[in-house]
């Protein structure tokens, strides 16, 4: 509840701060919320003293401070001596300041732990406890120290200097390194009180809109007249003097990823960056994907185009791009000289698709001339030969009468 935390905030000035400090956070709780002109007026004091009083208050977290900008609405640039001074309008920016109770409250806390961290590390004793005492030569032994040096007969440790009998050291109560611990929390028995109650109840938030919605206004006299003011909305200048800069909310997103799967997509990213590299190296030239006259695309460039369209659409990889130049489709419009130049080449691809039929007729020529038919040749080889043949018989028969 708010009581609580204005308590809490009274006592804990009360306790550690100053008169001027006091006054701060009291006025403060009155109004809920004052600029820097009126908590002045409320105080009767000087601007100067009272922003270095706030600007202590703010280090430790008790006292918040809200700028924004303003624009007098009756007129006047300012008063001297209470007489209204005819003057430009003009946006001033005014601190206001209010208590913002869960900041106070979590500041108040971390002070009480460090406090109470240092009060206990003061109460830690520096030496090993002594257990026994001689009562002769007053030296103090611990059990470890005299276990070895012990009267059988009576079960008691003897002194290692003068030989007398130990005798056990006096417990004072609480042994004296506890003492500031319990003064502590004597004194601080109420803040800590008050500290469990708001852990037990839900404390409201107090920000500057809702302390703004609870002011109560500074009742001032014709000799002090306050200014009348209203809020002027102003953009960043910081942020708007740089050119180009988009301001947008920030948005965060966290993402939790398994280190293989970072790992495999990675090594995915690596291998399609990999390919489409390779692909751009082994793709083929402007001068054979495209035609040298018309710029039209080929069928050898229509082909390449498409597989690495399906190769982009299986990888996943989308081509950055190189130029800026794009494909233009053939339209048929076309000027004179590339008519021209289009007739031209047709010309002579006719030219030289007739050329290459004449030689393949005359070539068809060659053929028939070469291999001709061979029947009546053969036909009378054969005729030859037996008429050979028959007059060779005759010839040995002719021979054969002539030796008988």
């Amino acid at each position: 509840m708010a009581e609580l935390a204005h308590l809490l905030l009274r006592t804990v000035a009360r306790a550690f701060y100053t008169t001027d400090h006091i006054l701060v956070i009291d006025a403060l709780i009155n109004h809920s919320t004052l600029q820097d002109n009126d908590l002045s007026h409320v105080l009767s004091m000087q601007s100067k003293p009272l922003r270095k009083l706030c600007g202590r208050l703010r280090e430790d977290g008790l006292l918040s401070v809200q700028n924004r900008a303003e624009r007098r609405t009756d007129g006047t640039g300012g008063y001297v001596g209470g007489t209204p001074q005819a003057g430009k309008e003009r946006v001033t920016h005014r601190d206001w300041y209010y208590l913002n109770f869960h900041k106070a409250i979590d500041s108040i806390k971390y002070r009480m732990y460090k406090l109470n961290k240092h009060i206990e590390g003061q109460g830690i004793p520096t030496t090993e406890k002594k257990d026994y005492i001689c009562p002769r030569c007053k030296s103090q032994y611990a059990t470890m120290e005299v276990i070895d040096n012990m009267d059988m007969a009576t079960g008691s440790f003897i002194c290692h200097r003068c030989g007398h009998v130990l005798e056990d050291v006096a417990q004072d109560d609480g042994a004296n390194e506890n003492e500031g611990m319990k003064r502590l929390n004597i004194q601080f028995d109420k803040i800590m009180k008050l500290l469990q109650q708001i852990d037990g109840t839900k404390v409201p938030e107090n920000d500057f809109q809702t302390a703004l919605s609870l002011q109560k206004p500074v009742t001032r006299t014709d000799t002090h007249p306050g200014a009348r003011t209203e809020v002027v909305d102003l953009p960043n200048r910081n942020l708007q003097s740089t050119k180009g800069l988009e301001i947008k909310p920030e948005k965060i997103s966290i993402q939790l990823q398994d280190d293989e799967d970072v790992k495999r997509e990675n090594a995915a990213a690596e291998a399609a960056a990999r390919r489409e590299r390779e692909a751009r190296q082994n793709a083929l030239p402007e001068w054979i994907s495209k035609s040298t006259v018309s710029g039209d695309i080929t069928a050898v460039g229509a082909k390449e185009e498409k597989q690495r369209r399906e190769r982009e659409a299986n990888s996943g990889v989308f081509k950055e791009e190189t130029s800026n130049e794009d494909v233009k489709p053939n339209t048929g419009e076309e000027d004179v000289m590339a008519n021209y130049w289009a007739e031209l080449a047709r010309a002579k691809e006719e030219a030289a698709a007739k050329e290459r039929e004449e030689e393949d007729e005359e070539e068809e020529d060659d053929d028939d001339d070469e291999f001709e038919d061979v029947g009546p040749l053969l036909s009378a080889m054969s005729t030859s030969n037996d008429n050979a043949d028959a007059a060779s018989d005759e010839d040995e028969d002719d021979v054969q009468f002539e030796d008988v």
